[in-house]
């Protein structure tokens, strides 16, 4: 295997201590990350992810460029918190391949941030939204 980029076959150090971080962790909750880093999370953290393993992943040709996207810092702080808020995670994965300021975008909807090198993990705080019907479809439309 090379390091293409496409998919996660090396992890950087900071990116394993990121998904590490989320496996070890007591609070429940889906994660949201680019498909690069999505892929790895459900093995490597029992968590689900709303992008990962494209054929595991419905609407994975719609979902992987709004995720990329809003990892790159494409979309402003509002539309940024919307579909986070809409998506219903609870923590959002910026890998080391992600360059978007982050904490910037999602504001106050950010209960905590813990950086791993150039990872960081935010646990961001269920809004009405996310902790009912966005939620569920976490629950339903997300890989395992």
């Amino acid at each position: 295997a090379k390091r293409s980029g496409a998919a996660p076959y090396f992890l950087t150090a900071d990116d394993h201590d990121a998904l590490t971080y989320l496996d070890h962790l007591k609070t429940p909750g889906g994660v949201l990350a680019r498909d690069y880093i999505g892929m790895a999370v459900p093995a490597f953290t029992g968590r689900r992810t709303w992008v990962g393993e494209w054929t595991w992943t419905p609407d994975f040709i719609q979902r992987a460029p709004v995720a990329e996207d809003l990892m790159r810092g494409r979309f402003g702080p509002a539309r940024t918190q919307q579909l986070v808020a809409r998506i219903g995670a609870r923590f959002v994965l910026s890998d080391c391949g992600a360059a978007a300021p982050l904490a910037q975008l999602l504001g106050p909807l950010v209960l905590s941030t813990h950086r791993f090198g150039c990872a960081t993990v935010y646990q961001v705080r269920a809004t009405t939204a996310s902790s009912s019907r966005a939620s569920a479809a976490l629950n339903r439309d997300s890989v395992n």
